[in-house]
């Protein structure tokens, strides 16, 4: 149905061994791409790389196949974003059960996004996001730590929900950035980053 419709660039989609295939959102490269056209062009991508799965459905018709949508850090209106393309996938029926959002923790959760992370939590029944039939719904932040990583800022994500990793840069692996982030009690894992 939508071999020969062209995926906008902003998208990407990726198979890893060992975890669910995953859409990856970079809004730098959005462009003018309405939220609408975005939820659009993520189920035609998923429907191209998914056999059996002509409407490019987060949860695979066949296998139930969870697809996760992820989003790398963008510099405007990141957050903002996020929330209006989750609320979009949501109201096209369509809404990922994973969900994985870069940050960089030098900015506050905005209330938009924080609204859509409760909801995603939240009951189906009790105005959730995501069907209880398909799973626990998971959402993680991927956090780079840089110096300008504030822990206050960082919490409050955290707060929202507790599900997180943190990446330090190369040549940062003396853990000073850490300290604040562990006396702001967040224990996130902590990965290092290549080169």
């Amino acid at each position: 149905m939508f071999e020969d419709v062209p995926v906008h660039p902003c998208l990407a989609y990726a198979e890893r061994a060992g975890a669910h295939p995953c859409v990856t959102v970079d809004f730098g490269r959005r462009g003018a791409l309405s939220t609408l056209r975005l939820v659009e062009q993520v189920c035609i991508v998923i429907a191209q790389k998914q056999p059996g799965n002509p409407l490019g459905l987060f949860c695979h018709p066949q296998d139930a196949l969870e697809t996760g949508l992820c989003f790398t850090l963008s510099p405007e209106d990141h957050q903002k974003q996020v929330a209006d393309l989750i609320w979009g996938t949501y109201q096209s029926c369509n809404a990922p059960m994973h969900v994985t959002v870069a940050i960089d923790g030098t900015e506050a959760l905005c209330p938009a996004l924080r609204k859509i992370v409760e909801a995603f939590h939240r009951p189906f029944d009790a105005s959730g996001l995501i069907d209880d039939e398909r799973g626990e719904p998971i959402w993680t932040w991927y956090c780079m730590v840089t110096p300008q990583t504030s822990a206050p800022l960082l919490a409050g994500f955290a707060g929202a929900c507790d599900r997180g990793r943190l990446l330090m840069p190369a040549g940062h692996g003396d853990g000073a950035h850490l300290e604040p982030i562990r006396k702001a009690n967040i224990a996130w894992p902590v990965e290092m980053s290549p080169q």
